[in-house]
């Protein structure tokens, strides 16, 4: 759509469709009304039972038709005043043109209004070029915006011409029967775009576990929904802990006094709950600094949750980070948060240096839905990696599914040791991501059938790193012998464009570390979050391939 197609844009007709639904839903809903008071209380009977079927069937299609045509009604109503607005914008970026001798031409073009003859002031001259680079700017900011006003207009037009609904167990479509486990996070983002704005709100209030966890859903749905159960949580579990503390004082001690195994089982349930208690005290530190919980789950052996930093439903670039092995809720969620916070900010400051790109956002996410392995049986195995890639892959698509209109120009797959392994699965089940960075990894299995373009899969491995050394005997090869793979550094360097010196790092754990200096690696991985080539500082490829670090 161009500037002349916006210009020719008629608000008042859509005005007038708005208006002429909204009096056709007003008379859907005095029909409604009358149908179900009309039925005379003195007519019993068969045919009395089934006109008052009848009337109630015919009221549930009003229903079903009002709720599909309400939301077309409002994004009108919606276009018409956005178009408006942008006219607005037009008719003072042609007042601007014109003082400075500029025409906005019908392709959005500027073309200049001077004979070619004048002779201009200097700076009048180069006023002028600020202006033109200033007016391109704004032309191509209400084009922008006259797509979103098309793309949202015929978005609704779709949803309520074909709604998505699901079927209850009796095989009845109800517009609030929630998607069936396993439905594709872009059949959710459909279903749930199509509700209109109350509906949303009784579901959040309703099905608050669902919601909170449903991938395809919008962040701040999910965020509002996990938020309000987190009281309910707690009381249920600090219940359950009085339940096994008490059942606990009433068992049968051994000879001389001695506990017995069961008092120790007993001690292993009441950690477990405690574990989880203080879980729920990590996720409401993170929502008192302004975060989002964006998923939330305390089934199992442990509490698994997901953490949003910035705005998940509109950044640009986005990473969602996925650690390994020890990583658990209660104990370091808020520190990897933390760590996560720096590596943004370094990539906020990247942005921030590029004039093509200062105007871009960053959101981050620390992905803990899973059970991360706590010993070195349940590392050297494959098992929970599996597990998690199948949920990481959801949440991947989830969160392009969720921005049908706006997705992100670039997801970045973020993690650490095991969790790469994790990550490197999830990856060859989705293609959603468009970047895939593996810090201090054990492998992943091959790249066969991983979904990221080759240009854009990272290894950072650091010296002295004694997991990143298992690669080539556990989890399906060295990371760095693989060719598709661009080695990234970790040793001191300098940044490519100011020469800022970088510390190296050494060990398994210090790839990114809250103390708000910038290593290489942390360098490294904030370019390679936000695609920012230029800024890469690459690490040689092993001199000598099956051998960690190059040495023979």
């Amino acid at each position: 759509m161009n500037w002349g197609d916006i210009r020719d844009w008629d608000p008042a007709g859509l005005e007038s469709a708005a208006d002429d639904i909204k009096a056709a839903l007003d008379q859907l809903r005095r029909h409604a009304e009358d149908l179900g008071g009309a039925h005379p209380r003195e007519w019993i009977g068969e045919a009395s039972r089934a006109a008052r079927t009848k009337r109630g069937e015919l009221v549930d299609e009003y229903d079903d038709v009002t709720h599909a045509a309400e939301p077309v009604w409002k994004q009108l109503q919606d276009a018409a005043d956005a178009i408006t607005d942008l006219h607005r914008e037009q008719d003072e970026a042609d007042e601007l043109a014109r003082r400075y001798f500029w025409r906005i031409t019908d392709a959005g073009a500027l073309e200049s209004t001077l004979d070619g003859v004048e002779q201009l002031d200097p700076e009048f001259a180069q006023l002028r070029q600020d202006t033109a680079r200033q007016l391109s700017d704004a032309i191509s900011a209400v084009e922008d915006k006259a797509g979103e006003i098309d793309a949202e207009l015929a978005a609704a037009m779709r949803r309520a011409h074909s709604p998505t609904v699901f079927a209850d167990e009796d095989g009845d479509e109800d517009r609030l029967t929630l998607p069936p486990p396993g439905t594709a996070p872009a059949q959710v983002s459909e279903w749930w775009h199509g509700l209109s704005a109350e509906e949303r709100e009784e579901l959040i209030r309703t099905e608050p576990a669902a919601i909170g966890n449903l991938d395809g859903v919008p962040y701040s749905a999910s965020h509002e929904a996990n938020v309000a159960r987190i009281p309910d949580e707690r009381e249920r579990l600090q219940s359950r802990l009085d339940e096994l503390r008490a059942e606990r004082s009433e068992l049968q001690r051994g000879p001389r006094g001695s506990e017995t195994s069961e008092h120790r089982e007993y001690d292993e349930r009441i950690e477990r709950v405690e574990n989880k208690l203080d879980a729920l005290d990590a996720l409401d530190d993170q929502v008192g600094r302004g975060r989002q919980v964006l998923a939330f789950d305390t089934s199992g052996e442990g509490v698994r949750a997901a953490v949003g930093l910035g705005n998940v439903d509109s950044a640009d670039n986005v990473g969602v980070y996925t650690p390994g092995m020890h990583s658990a809720v209660e104990d370091n969620m808020s520190r990897y948060i933390e760590e996560v916070r720096e590596v943004q900010r370094h990539a906020d400051e990247m942005l921030g240096a590029d004039p093509n790109r200062r105007d871009e956002t960053t959101a981050s996410v620390v992905w803990m839905d899973y059970h991360a392995p706590q010993d070195v049986g349940s590392v050297l195995s494959r098992e929970r990696a599996d597990a998690g890639a199948e949920r990481l892959a959801e949440f991947m698509d989830g969160v392009q599914a969720s921005r049908t209109d706006d997705p992100p120009q670039r997801l970045a797959g973020i993690s650490h040791s095991y969790g790469s392994t994790t990550m490197g699965e999830a990856l060859k089940q989705t293609d959603a991501a468009d970047a895939f960075i593996a810090q201090g990894s054990p492998g992943w299995y091959g790249s066969e059938g991983l979904q990221v373009p080759e240009g854009d899969r990272f290894n950072l491995s650091a010296d002295q790193d004694a997991v990143a050394d298992l690669g080539g005997m556990v989890h399906g090869g060295y990371p760095s012998d693989d060719p598709t793979v661009r080695e990234l550094s970790t040793d001191d360097a300098v940044t490519p464009d100011t020469g800022e010196p970088l510390p190296g790092v050494t060990g398994h754990t210090g790839y990114t570390e809250a103390n708000d200096g910038m290593s290489t690696s942390e360098y490294n991985t904030a370019a390679a979050m936000i695609g920012q080539e230029s800024n890469y500082i690459d690490q040689p490829k092993h001199e000598y391939p099956g051998f960690p670090h190059g040495a023979p």
